[in-house]
């Protein structure tokens, strides 16, 4: 499935112009398959996400963190607010991608139910949808673990709002964040970029 940049600076112009019927005909015409497509997006949700773990990871920590002795609180505070919006960042990528992923498994398998119910025999019909069953089955498994890591991040990212808030109210203490909240996210982001990484590999050896 190796794409030249040209082909990948048209797909990108072509994702971008609102119309998802003219832009899957477009990329067929340009050599890539539907599974091709989703395999790509499905790769750049993976990206997503594991930018998503680095930086929750990297985050939580701080926010766990009491500032040094004899620390500039300004400074502090500073800090912990641009970590902050580097992961909010993260997690509006996250969804994005997960978006993306979607709008291109409608199309494939939108394509292959199809294929199934202009089958001419019954034993092409079996056997397509088997096929069907064979990549659904695990996409099904996959966008819930895409989904359920996209909302594990809101619970993180409200402490640390909380935290923030607090270190602006003078005489009030700032709440910790809650550690089974980024244990949470983090583990959630790491089980979907796993099912994403086995799913790609299984799209990529489909005909």
């Amino acid at each position: 499935m190796r794409r030249t940049p040209l082909l990948l600076l048209l797909a990108v112009l072509l994702a971008t112009s609102g119309c998802s019927s003219a832009y899957y005909t477009a990329m067929y015409q340009l050599g890539w398959a539907k599974a091709d497509l989703l395999a790509h997006r499905i790769q750049q949700s993976r990206n997503a996400m594991a930018e998503a773990e680095f930086q929750f990871t990297d985050t939580c920590q701080l926010f766990r963190s009491a500032p040094e002795a004899g620390a500039d609180q300004a400074a502090a505070y500073q800090n912990r607010r641009d970590s902050y919006g580097e992961s909010a960042a993260s997690a509006a990528a996250v969804r994005k991608r997960r978006t993306a992923v979607e709008t291109a498994a409608d199309a494939l398998f939108g394509e292959w139910d199809a294929q199934i119910t202009d089958s001419t025999s019954a034993a092409q019909r079996t056997k397509r949808q088997q096929h069907y069953d064979e990549f659904h089955a695990p996409y099904d498994r996959l966008l819930d673990a895409m989904r359920a890591a996209e909302a594990s991040l809101p619970p993180a990212l409200e402490g640390m709002q909380a935290q923030l808030a607090a270190w602006q109210t003078p005489d009030t203490a700032a709440p910790a964040v809650n550690p089974a909240d980024c244990d949470r996210a983090i583990r959630a982001l790491q089980l979907a970029i796993a099912l994403a990484d086995q799913y790609i590999i299984e799209l990529e050896n489909t005909e």
